[in-house]
């Protein structure tokens, strides 16, 4: 876990910094033969230049016009040792300094030197070396995309790191050439592979920046591929997030709303109305209220309020209320409210208790207090009283101590103890445990 952290860190500090400014302009793309890399404004390491490494000594390399060494280029077993330097026997105590230090050293990298590294190090030991090798590997699929993920079909089979490596390497093919990718993936995962497991969780994910690319150069085709996709079974969310990645005006969204409705796939137009939530949840909103004319109108409102409620519970929680129908209202909020009062119970109590009456009552608050109760015993506690029925204290009384007894059995003891309601708790326990049983 430690090791994963900082790999995070590392890939994180790539994405944020130095590679998004110093290399975007400057990537070939896949089919191009590899060129040296310049580094601005980053040092190699103990001055070593960023020139294209090749050596018929130790590396793979089968054409011998590229496996002459200069005399200036450093060996494999030198830029190992600069990298071990730096690293050090615990890469995951690196401290800014240190780490800055890495990335500059893997930015100066060509691609032959992080090809060289990226098999020495998979060659030794895989476990040890992750944090590392995800992050040479990055880049080296940042730079030939095409022979990266080559590599880690062909020669990563068995390691754990190879399903990560494919989908990062589809997805970085995916920005310089959309179309190959996208044909890669199909081959990769199968045209009739289940859409279950972590793997095709990975390959799915690399589309989103095959299909933000695709839609940049050619809409009708991008959205001739998700109708392909989706035909074939695949799940499209992460395709839709990316062809609507470089939507901005209402106008984009509606098109695309219209040019979509014959992919017979709900998630399409849910994920259309997702995005056009994040980036303006008020226009969006206006536009199911008053404008939409599909049969989807309730289902597509409720996709609209958990996507807004991700980055504003409080508005989007108005809105709901708002716009609902009274006889759906009670069951639309305790639903919106369930996650909230599990990450911030406070916010979501002072939201509630300023409801009108049809939203805020008996029947809501018992349902909002008990879906807490199971994760946040002590707050259910705080405002049981507020409850009017006997029934509705025992039963809230009953997870309470249910709750505390698999996280703190000296509180659950402390807690029975003082309840009014200690016969009829341990009566529930006692039919839960026949239940469990049966």
């Amino acid at each position: 876990m430690k090791n994963l952290g900082w790999c995070i860190a590392i890939l994180l500090a790539f994405s944020a910094g130095y590679f998004t400014s110093s290399y975007s302009s400057k990537k070939p793309l896949a089919d191009e033969q590899a060129k040296d890399v310049e580094i601005e404004g980053v040092e190699a390491i103990n001055n070593q230049p960023a020139s294209f490494f090749n050596t018929t000594e130790q590396t793979p390399f089968n054409n011998a016009s590229e496996n002459k060494f200069t005399e200036k280029t450093p060996t494999i077993k030198a830029l190992a040792q600069q990298l071990k330097a730096i690293t050090g026997d615990d890469p995951a105590s690196l401290t800014f300094s240190g780490l800055a230090r890495l990335y500059g050293f893997v930015g100066s990298l060509s691609e032959g030197e992080l090809r060289a590294l990226v098999e020495t190090l998979t060659s030794t030991n895989i476990k040890e070396n992750t944090a590392t090798l995800s992050l040479l590997f990055r880049r080296y699929s940042e730079i030939n995309p095409t022979a990266a993920l080559e590599y880690a079909k062909s020669e990563m089979e068995g390691s754990e790191l190879r399903n990560s490596f494919v989908a990062l390497s589809l997805s970085n093919l995916g920005k310089q050439n959309p179309l190959a990718a996208y044909n890669q993936f199909l081959s990769i995962a199968g045209t009739h592979q289940s859409n279950g497991g972590i793997r095709q969780q990975m390959l799915q994910g690399s589309l989103s920046d095959t299909f933000s690319a695709l839609a940049k150069q050619d809409m009708a085709l991008a959205i001739d591929k998700l109708s392909e996709l989706s035909e074939l079974g695949y799940k499209v969310e992460m395709s839709v997030w990316g062809l609507t990645e470089n939507l901005a005006s209402k106008q984009d969204f509606v098109d695309l709303l219209t040019l979509t409705e014959t992919i017979d796939n709900n998630a399409v137009a849910e994920g259309i109305i997702n995005k056009w939530a994040k980036k303006n949840p008020e226009e969006a909103g206006a536009w199911l209220v008053e404008s939409y004319t599909g049969d989807r109108a309730d289902q597509l409102k409720d996709s609209f309020v958990r996507a807004w409620a991700n980055h504003d519970k409080e508005k989007s929680g108005n809105w709901l209320v708002e716009n609902t129908a009274p006889e759906q209202i009670n069951k639309k909020v305790v639903n919106h409210l369930r996650n909230w009062g599990w990450e911030n119970p406070e916010a979501a109590m002072q939201w509630f208790a300023k409801q009108p009456i049809a939203v805020y009552n008996q029947n809501t608050f018992g349902e909002f207090i008990n879906n807490i109760a199971y994760m946040n015993p002590k707050f259910a506690v705080k405002y049981m009283h507020y409850l009017d029925s006997e029934a509705q204290q025992q039963r809230l009384s009953s997870i309470i101590y249910g709750s505390l007894k698999d996280t703190n059995p000296q509180q659950a003891k402390a807690f029975l103890t003082q309840s009014p309601y200690k016969n009829e708790i341990l009566e529930f326990e006692e039919r839960m445990k026949e239940y469990l049983q049966n």
